[in-house]
């Protein structure tokens, strides 16, 4: 298998693994600040429309919705691996959309949720120790904020 066909199955992990979470979900799918208690869903809904396994940025106008974009920064490969030296997801969401009935932001709740299941899942991705390397605040534009959540995964093995 090429290199960069083994990173777009990680990719699809990392999106499968999200989509698996309701509560993850909810948070993305529903503006409501009560979105634990609305119905369960189709998550695979979620995909191309508010999960994306690429950079993603939704112009300004864009109606109200929340996001959740993967990266992976810096890959290099040599004969029989493939190294990033980082591995994103930018968690963003309209600035009407904070306010949660869960004594959190709706993008710490979505933040905390990632983190969880990057701790719990990281075996399935294949991307052996996964270390938290850093949370940032991001800007996508005046409408739309959020944060920024980096592991550093170790190399990833070709098969």
């Amino acid at each position: 298998m090429a290199f960069l066909e083994e990173l777009s199955k990680y990719k699809e992990k990392v999106v499968e693994i999200l989509i698996s979470d309701m509560d993850l979900c909810k948070a993305v799918y529903y503006n409501n600040q009560n979105f634990l208690d609305q119905d369960d869903f189709d998550t695979s809904l979620l995909i191309y429309n508010n999960i994306f396994p690429f950079r993603f940025i939704p112009d300004a106008a864009q109606t109200q919705k929340t996001f959740i974009a993967l990266t992976f920064g810096r890959i290099t490969a040599s004969s029989s691996t493939i190294k990033s030296e980082r591995f994103c997801l930018n968690v963003f969401t309209h600035r009407d959309l904070f306010r949660t009935d869960y004594n959190a932001t709706r993008v710490d709740f979505i933040i905390n949720k990632i983190d969880q299941l990057m701790n719990r899942k990281r075996s399935l991705l294949g991307l052996g120790q996964l270390e938290f390397g850093y949370l940032d605040d991001i800007v996508v534009n005046d409408m739309f904020q959020g944060s920024t959540i980096c592991y550093l995964p170790k190399e990833f093995n070709v098969r």
